[in-house]
């Protein structure tokens, strides 16, 4: 690999170079405001070895990255299924079948980009509805059968994390990733769960979380290599 092409954003309220892949696998880094270039192309050399590998992990994604159109006959994620979408005429609403996601417009609705807004509208709607009844239900579930209870489970939409535990007990999940299969589903249910009892990210958290989830290194490694993904 040559040296990899990148923009750069700083801000002054940075201390520290991260170097983010996107999707895309475009580069940005994000610097403090005072670094010189120079340093930064060091920074970027000195990383190219983990550069290389975020490659290969996009390369082994089950699932690419997206933009929808919200067209007849898309592919949309739900709950680990590909389903794909059907205009229907109807007043509105979205029903879901074994490959099939149904979202019913008025027939009066003609202009293509009305229609377009109408379904996206009609699809995050039924998503957040079902992510907020579904996590929560599960939430509970498993608190209780682990002696992790919080006190409150709602969902929100994050740009770049899956949940977020506070100290009261509440916990709050990204609604997107309700397009994961099940089991990823639990693995994020079980980790801010596990927040519950240990705020943070040290050796005694992962070893509560596996002796809940076993194998929660490989859905955490799904995850990392697929979240980019779940998107509407």
């Amino acid at each position: 690999m040559d040296s990899p092409a990148y923009t750069i954003r700083r801000s002054p309220r940075r201390k520290t170079v991260s170097i983010r892949i996107n999707p895309d696998k475009s580069i940005v880094i994000l610097a403090p405001a005072g670094l010189s270039d120079a340093r930064i192309s060091e920074v970027v050399l000195q990383k190219k070895a983990w550069i290389r590998k975020q490659y290969n992990e996009l390369d082994r994604c089950r699932y690419h990255c997206q933009k929808h159109q919200f067209d007849h006959g898309e592919i949309f994620l739900y709950q680990g299924r590909q389903l794909r979408l059907r205009h229907i005429t109807g007043r509105g609403g979205v029903e879901v079948g074994d490959d099939i996601i149904s979202v019913a417009i008025p027939p009066g609705l003609m202009d293509c980009l009305e229609r377009r807004r109408f379904v996206s509208k009609q699809l995050r709607q039924f998503y957040r509805s079902r992510a907020h009844e579904i996590l929560r239900n599960k939430t509970f579930t498993l608190g209780k059968m682990h002696a992790l209870e919080p006190l409150f489970v709602a969902t929100k939409e994050y740009s770049s994390r899956w949940g977020c535990c506070f100290g009261d007990g509440r916990i709050y999940f990204n609604w997107k990733i309700i397009m994961a299969p099940e089991a990823i589903i639990d693995y994020v249910i079980i980790h801010e769960l596990c927040h519950l009892r240990m705020a943070n990210h040290s050796p005694g958290f992962w070893s509560l979380v596996e002796n809940i989830l076993p194998d929660w290194r490989e859905r955490r490694l799904w995850l990392r290599r697929n979240g980019h993904a779940l998107i509407m």
